[in-house]
């Protein structure tokens, strides 16, 4: 599936889209105008004076394989923070916790303690009648019957649980509520059978890592079973989680250009090719060390990257083959190189 995302007035980000994808590297401020686009069209409205001073008078424009898209018709969900999780978990219009109530309408059991409610209403309603009657003799009290689709908006109070003890739902934890808003994504998309794209900005400021790396985990399992989710996940640094080969090609590298990978073995060949020695012993580890350098792929200034000589050395070959401006590094002890890795590393 091939998107087409302007993110400023005649600018795009054109890529290939897969079922998990990634957008990395340090040019943060493309990566900020792309999450500003998507949020700004997500809203449906029509753009402003001012706003068409930076999107153009035609708005926004999302195209998929072709085909231009409005947000009436594709449903783009966006987790950015804590309280976009919050808003999912409340009864407020398009929650996924509101759909999934929602589903419930024709359940059996609640029709049922409905009609039986509403039976004691009507009992009610004649004791009220029954007070009045001798005294006012013009009026008749009665009370309306209760529907389920009042008790969502008017009765229903939705609190949070942990450990036994019930807490407004304000204090709930993201971290232990992330199970949950998976079962409710799937519930959704199996109940409706209508694609989404869940769009996730800087997840290591909101979710801490282990969980970061269990919700990505059950998004691919999402993502394969219903074929309805795509994942689209921007970072401004290393994301701890579980790579697959596949995502090499469904990540885009947004720097001083735009560039999205070639497939993984493809990439492995381009670095044993070039790797300066003889012997490359990190197969193993590569595809995970390669998403721990990206972040920083054509970065001016190296002296706050943390990473230890072997990275710094694939940081360096992978800027090369990339075509990126040359980078000079500061000598460090982290820990041995070969003498090739080390003459390569620092222009020896």
């Amino acid at each position: 599936m091939n998107l087409k995302i302007e993110y400023e007035n005649n600018q795009y980000l054109n890529f290939d889209a897969g079922l998990i994808n990634f957008f990395l590297g340090p040019n943060s401020e493309i990566k900020w105008k792309l999450f500003r686009g998507l949020q700004r069209f997500n809203m449906g409205k029509a753009l402003n004076e001012l706003e068409e001073n930076v999107y153009g008078e035609d708005g926004i424009s999302i195209e998929c394989d072709g085909k231009k898209l409005n947000s009436k018709n594709n449903l783009i969900m966006i987790l950015d923070s804590r309280d976009s999780f919050l808003k999912h978990y409340t009864l407020s219009k398009g929650s996924l916790l509101l759909h999934y109530f929602e589903n419930l309408k024709n359940d059996f059991d609640l029709n049922k303690s409905i009609y039986e409610l509403n039976d004691k209403i009507l009992n009610l309603e004649t004791i009220f009648q029954d007070k009045i009657e001798n005294e006012l003799h013009n009026f008749v009290p009665s009370l309306h019957a209760i529907e389920f689709d009042e008790i969502l908006k008017k009765l229903l109070i939705i609190n949070y649980l942990e450990n036994s003890q019930v807490f407004p739902l304000q204090m709930l934890d993201v971290n232990k509520t992330i199970e949950d808003f998976c079962r409710l994504l799937r519930n959704f998309l199996i109940s409706e059978s209508k694609p989404i794209w869940l769009w996730i900005k800087n997840p290591n400021s909101f979710l801490a890592k282990g969980s970061l790396k269990k919700f990505i985990a059950v998004l691919r399992k999402i993502t394969n079973e219903t074929k309805l989710l795509r994942v689209f996940i921007v970072s401004d640094d290393f994301l701890d989680i579980a790579y697959e080969p596949e995502d090499m090609e469904n990540t885009v590298l947004i720097y001083n250009e735009i560039q999205q990978l070639p497939p993984y073995d493809i990439f492995l060949n381009s670095i044993k090719n070039n790797y300066p020695d003889n012997e490359f012993d990190d197969e193993e580890d590569l595809l995970g060390n390669l998403f721990k350098i990206f972040p920083y792929i054509d970065q001016k200034n190296y002296k706050n990257v943390f990473l230890d000589k072997k990275n710094m050395l694939l940081l360096k070959l992978v800027d090369e083959l990339l075509g990126c401006n040359e980078i000079q590094l500061i000598k460090g002890n982290r820990n041995e190189l070969t003498d090739c890795e080390e003459n390569f590393l620092y222009g020896k």
